[in-house]
């Protein structure tokens, strides 16, 4: 009954991959008639879904054959295609790669069965091709590594049966985990290295923190080296830069070396802004904001662009304007930081859907309730920053993306895709093999604010 539930399960899988399913059809285009025969399916309906091919050619020719050819070659599910012309008639004949019925796995001591399963339907794992292999061992190998385990041995072989049916065996040796030897900071002058230690997830076990986790995740340490970046921006090294190496040992230990250039320490110069908005008269409002402010002596750093860009947006709101956009930009220049708000009309924008990306733990509704918007809303671009803002409040979250996507007429879909603090599970660790890593907020790029 498993083999039958897991063959019925592909075979409702390939319905929505699948743009070509096989059999002898007769299609009459326009005035024109002509047959398509096709051979070689095993495991395939036999029937013709020509929903994605968007041009039905009046006579049968050599570059409809080519699309047809490309087309079917984009599925990745067919080993080899062969198309010829005959006559009135297409002759298509081709090779299909293997269905997986069945996956079985041997060595995997930390990760249950049942939780490699789930990997293998969120990958859509069902066609024994080579890209669906490589980026199941690409993921596979990027979940060992996010608990430590960076030295395992992913194997597969297969058996085939008469109807091109795949049973895969999947070989794992998960070898033992690496840990950190040793964690040190180079080039570091004004802030000293154990302050930049308790930024960082990445730990080395010692007397003082025994119970310290120092397994040597390559995905976290790149976590840390984007938070060693944020802790120096927020106190004004907008110049800072910071990569690392890893030196790796026989005794499967690693030291991480972080190489830091600090850069100059920036104070909040001039702050000017630029009021386009003719039907808008709140000039004196802004005067009188910007000199009661007090910015003298102040570390320049991305927190405190935003609140002030917030407190325009606000003022702006409450005069009556509804839409608008502010445009920021830094000019860093002796030690200072100059900042330009340019303000501008804009045209009417209003929220389509929220959608929320990467929560696998975090319900929708605890994040939702964090927003002051909802669909239907009005949506500013410098939205964007405030809504970050209010998730990242929560402290649920490692990394809080917010974009927006522009759809026809004045809609636009807000996509919140976040990255929940790992908790040593297996679906924290799975998240580390979806997602892209970690996008810098708040950096700074052709004297541009992002």
């Amino acid at each position: 009954m498993k083999i039958l539930k897991y063959i019925f399960k592909t075979i409702i899988s390939l319905k929505f991959h699948i743009l070509f399913l096989i059999f002898s059809f007769k299609l009459s285009a326009n005035q024109n008639d002509f047959e398509f025969e096709i051979s070689g399916n095993k495991n395939t309906d036999r029937e013709v879904i020509f929903s994605i091919i968007d041009n039905i050619p009046d006579n049968i020719d050599d570059e409809f054959s080519n699309y047809l050819l490309k087309e079917l070659n984009d599925t990745a599910l067919f080993q080899d295609i062969k198309i010829r012309i005959e006559k009135n008639k297409y002759f298509i004949d081709f090779k299909e790669y293997p269905v997986i019925q069945k996956i079985y796995f041997d060595g995997n001591e930390r990760f249950k069965d049942e939780e490699l399963n789930q990997l293998v339907d969120d990958l859509n794992f069902n066609i024994y091709n080579e890209d669906n292999i490589k980026n199941f061992i690409s993921e596979l190998n990027l979940i060992y590594s996010s608990f430590g385990y960076n030295d395992v041995k992913i194997n597969l072989a297969k058996d085939i049966n008469d109807q091109n049916l795949a049973t895969v065996y999947v070989d794992i040796t998960e070898n033992k985990i690496t840990k950190i030897q040793a964690i040190k900071f180079l080039g570091n002058k004004d802030i000293n290295s154990l302050d930049l230690a308790v930024k960082i997830k990445s730990k080395v076990k010692k007397l003082t923190n025994i119970f310290a986790n120092n397994n040597y995740k390559p995905a976290q340490v790149d976590v840390d080296r984007q938070r060693l970046l944020n802790f120096y921006k927020e106190k004004g090294y907008a110049d800072i830069q910071i990569d690392y190496n890893i030196e790796f040992f026989d005794n499967n230990s690693v030291i991480i070396y972080f190489n830091i250039t600090e850069g100059i320490v920036y104070e909040v110069g001039e702050i000017i802004y630029s009021n386009n908005i003719q039907e808008n008269n709140i000039n004196d409002i802004l005067d009188n904001y910007f000199d009661a402010a007090v910015f003298d002596n102040t570390i320049y750093n991305i927190s405190l662009v935003e609140d002030i860009e917030k407190d325009i947006s606000d003022i702006i709101k409450n005069s009556g304007t509804q839409f608008f956009e502010i445009n920021k930009r830094v000019n860093l220049n002796n030690s200072k930081a100059d900042l330009l708000f340019e303000i501008n009309s804009s045209n009417p924008v209003y929220v389509n859907n929220i959608n929320i990306n990467g929560n696998t733990r975090t319900q929708d509704f605890v994040i939702r309730r964090e927003l002051d918007i909802s669909e239907g809303d009005a949506f500013l671009v410098n939205d964007a920053n405030v809504i970050r803002k209010q998730i990242n409040s929560l402290g649920f979250f490692e990394n809080v993306e917010v974009k927006q996507r522009k759809l026809n007429g004045n809609l636009v879909n807000i996509d919140i895709n976040i990255k929940e603090n790992q908790t040593g599970t297996f679906t924290a660790g799975a998240s580390f093999g979806t997602l892209d890593g970690i996008t810098l907020v708040g950096g700074l790029k052709e004297n541009n604010i992002a």
